[in-house]
């Protein structure tokens, strides 16, 4: 189901497996013996190529980690934001930070795979996050 659009069905989506094909607000409606059940709505904006925006000499460590990382963004910004998504597309983790070029970043969850949006005023750069 679209949240954007007052929980419209998507066409043909009823596997159990969704892949977005554009980045939006998206919930499963589950029916069984007549009952039905609407999940909450999940972010999912990781559809797309940003290979031409990328920032430049940003580095993120260690990798793998305990849930505590490095954020270097090789250039000082006045402004960034940082969102971390665990691997269904919710957002685990949301911070902006000002004038900055160094983050601590520590967030709380299950081993697995994360991917952190890193995004300036001209520039966003994705980057997959390994916890322990």
């Amino acid at each position: 189901m679209d949240c954007d659009e007052n929980f419209a069905v998507i066409a043909n989506e009823t596997n159990q497996t969704f892949i977005a094909s554009t980045n939006g607000n998206y919930a499963v409606e589950i029916s069984i013996n007549g009952c039905v059940d609407t999940s909450n709505c999940v972010v999912i904006d990781q559809v797309g190529l940003y290979e031409n925006n990328k920032l430049d000499n940003i580095s993120v460590y260690p990798i793998p980690n305990d849930g505590t990382f490095n954020v270097h963004l090789g250039h000082n910004y006045s402004s960034v934001n940082l969102t971390l998504f665990n691997s269904i597309g919710e957002i685990i983790l949301d911070i902006e930070k000002k004038d900055s070029q160094d983050i601590i970043i520590e967030f709380e969850g299950p081993p697995g795979i994360y991917i952190l949006r890193v995004a300036t005023e001209n520039s966003i750069q994705r980057i997959s996050i390994i916890k322990n």
